[in-house]
C-alpha cells in the first residue's frame, strides 16, 4: 500500500544541521510516510549519516550522486519522479519541522479538494538554533489566504513571493507532476517560484497560518550565494519569460509582471544577461504586453549596455525608470 506522503530530502553538504533535519522528519507525529534520501555528492562527510538509514523502515531510497548536479531542482525532479505517495513534502536539508507539520497539513489538505498545494508560516533561526523575531508569513494574511487567480499569482508569487520557504509546503503529488519537469531542473535558485507559479494555473494554493516550519538562516543558504553571483537574477529572467503567455488579456497581472521585470533589468544587463533580455523583450512584445515603439526603445537600452557595460550613465538610466517603472506605463 503507498504511503500518504513522500518525504524528499536533498542534501549537498549541510552536515552540521543534517541530523537535526532527520530527527524532526522521523519524529513527526504523522507516520504514514516514505523518506527519500537524496545526495548531490557532497563533501563534508553528510553522505555517510545518509547511509546509516538505508535500512530505515520509512526509507524508500538513499540516492548519493558521485558527481555534483549542478542545480537542485534537478534533485527535486528526481525525488518527485520516485515519490509514490499523494502527497510530497520536500524537506530542505538545513532547515527543521515542528513535530505536528505533516499532521496539520495533512489534515488541511484532505479537506480541499482543489488544493495543489497548502504552506505554513516559519520562524527563522540561525545556525546555532536560535529563534530571530522575524516570521516568515504572507503580509497581513490568515489563515483562508488562497491564490487562485491570476491577479492572486501576480500579486503573491510575482510582486511579491509569499510562499518564503519550500520546507513549509505540501504538495498535491498530480499537481506537482504535471508541471514542467524539464524546465523545473533548469533552475539554479528560484525553481520553487517557477513550481508554486505553474501550480497555482492549474489548482488552488492555500495558507495554514501556522508557524511549523523553521527556516534557517546561515551563511551557506543558496539564495545567499545565487545573489552574489547573480544566478538569481537569471532565473527570475526564465520566471517572466515563461508567465507570459499565461498572463495575457489580464491588464491588472501583466502590470505586475512588468514592473516585476523592469526592477530586474538593469541588474540582469549589468550582469551580462543581454541576450536573455532581448529574449524577454520580444516575447513581451510579441503578446502584447508592450508596443513596437517600447521593444525598439528596450533594445536601446541593451546597445547601450554594451557600450557602457557596467557604467550605464546615470541619464540613460533615470530616463528608462521613469518610463517603465511608472504606475501609469501599460
Amino acid at each position: 500500500m503507498a504511503p500518504k506522503v513522500s518525504i524528499i530530502i536533498p542534501n549537498f553538504n549541510h552536515i552540521n544541521y543534517l541530523p537535526q533535519r532527520l530527527d524532526s522528519v522521523f519524529n513527526q507525529t504523522y507516520q504514514d510516510f516514505e523518506v527519500i534520501l537524496l545526495d548531490d555528492a557532497s563533501t563534508d562527510g553528510s553522505a555517510d549519516i545518509l547511509k546509516t538509514y538505508q535500512n530505515h523502515p520509512n526509507v524508500s531510497h538513499v540516492i548519493l550522486n558521485t558527481v555534483n548536479s549542478g542545480g537542485p531542482f534537478k534533485q527535486w525532479k528526481k525525488g518527485i519522479e520516485l515519490a509514490k505517495g499523494k502527497y510530497i513534502w520536500i524537506a530542505e536539508s538545513d532547515d527543521v519541522a515542528h513535530t505536528f507539520f505533516l499532521e496539520e497539513t495533512v489534515k488541511f489538505a484532505e479537506s480541499k479538494q482543489d488544493l495543489g498545494l497548502v504552506f505554513v508560516a516559519s520562524e527563522v533561526i540561525n545556525k546555532d538554533d536560535k529563534l530571530k523575531e522575524k516570521k516568515m508569513k504572507p503580509a497581513s494574511k490568515t489563515t483562508g489566504f488562497t491564490i487562485e487567480s491570476l491577479e492572486d499569482i501576480s500579486n503573491y508569487l510575482i510582486k511579491e513571493q509569499s510562499i518564503p520557504n519550500a520546507s513549509g509546503v505540501l504538495f498535491n503529488t498530480k499537481i506537482l507532476e504535471s508541471i514542467n519537469l524539464i524546465d523545473l531542473e533548469n533552475f539554479r535558485n528560484t525553481g520553487d517560484r517557477y513550481a508554486y507559479i505553474q501550480i497555482a494555473l492549474k489548482s488552488k494554493i492555500y495558507f495554514l497560518d501556522d508557524a511549523l516550519n523553521y527556516f534557517r538562516m546561515h551563511g551557506l543558504n543558496t539564495t545567499k550565494r545565487n545573489k552574489v553571483n547573480n544566478k538569481l537574477y537569471y532565473d527570475r529572467l526564465l520566471i517572466v519569460e515563461g508567465v507570459i503567455p499565461s498572463f495575457v488579456g489580464n491588464k491588472f497581472a501583466c502590470a505586475n509582471l512588468k514592473q516585476f521585470y523592469f526592477k530586474q533589468i538593469f541588474i540582469c544587463l549589468k550582469a551580462g544577461f543581454l541576450k536573455k533580455v532581448n529574449s524577454v523583450n520580444y516575447k513581451m512584445f510579441k503578446y502584447g504586453l508592450i508596443s513596437f515603439g517600447d521593444f525598439l526603445i528596450l533594445l536601446f537600452l541593451s546597445l547601450f549596455s554594451m557600450i557602457f557595460q557596467k557604467k550605464l550613465p546615470y541619464r540613460i538610466k533615470n530616463y528608462y525608470k521613469i518610463r517603465f517603472l511608472d504606475e501609469s506605463f501599460s
